[in-house]
């Protein structure tokens, strides 16, 4: 309380003489720097506090999502989730070499490894939220025998396209394995494609 009125006390002094055209001391001017830099200091922790709420937010959404109760769930990808990549990986602009199942269904989990030009890891992405980038011919290659099986397959994805992959378009699933062989792409006429292979 003693140092609030300190202040205000200083601030009416500046005030009065700028008033009166008096000059400045020193300890005025370093008060009035003091008092700016703490406001700066309050804004600044208040956007980090904020953005870290919102990423705490999205992780207890995704680790209560109903997603990890459907029946048979094959795969579950997250961008959010701490143990989506290693410690090392899960940094702005870092390349990513694998990207860890979550799905709490099975121990046997899928693995998950890039080809190509390796996608990155982009702090803040969608909403502010990380997000993997892709660019040029990167994939990650999902090794799992059970998605070469007869069974339907529902696949939902997240994304932002800001640019194609490739010539084609770009793929957002390639069952590369023929036959079967199928493949869900966004087409560079900006019209998605379902192609099916061999089968």
């Amino acid at each position: 309380m003693n140092c609030l009125c300190n202040k205000n006390f200083f601030l009416k002094k500046l005030i009065i003489k700028f008033m009166k055209n008096q000059a400045f001391s020193l300890i005025e001017i370093s008060v009035v720097i003091l008092v700016i830099g703490i406001l700066i200091a309050g804004v600044s922790s208040g956007v980090d506090l904020y953005d870290d709420m919102n990423i705490a937010r999205a992780k207890s959404l995704t680790q209560n999502s109903r997603v990890g109760r459907i029946p048979d769930l094959l795969v579950w990808l997250e961008s959010v989730s701490d143990k989506s990549f290693s410690k090392s990986e899960a940094k702005d602009g870092q390349s990513l070499n694998s990207w860890q199942d979550i799905n709490p269904q099975v121990i046997n989990k899928a693995t998950v490894t890039t080809a190509g030009t390796k996608p990155v890891y982009q702090q803040k992405g969608i909403n502010n939220l990380p997000v993997v980038k892709f660019s040029g011919n990167g994939c990650f290659i999902i090794n799992y025998n059970n998605f070469s099986g007869e069974k339907t397959k529902t696949i939902f994805a997240v994304l932002y396209e800001t640019q194609k992959n490739s010539a084609s378009g770009s793929y957002l699933f390639d069952n590369q394995s023929a036959p079967p062989q199928f493949a869900f792409i966004l087409t560079t006429d900006f019209k998605g494609q379902m192609y099916a292979g061999a089968s």
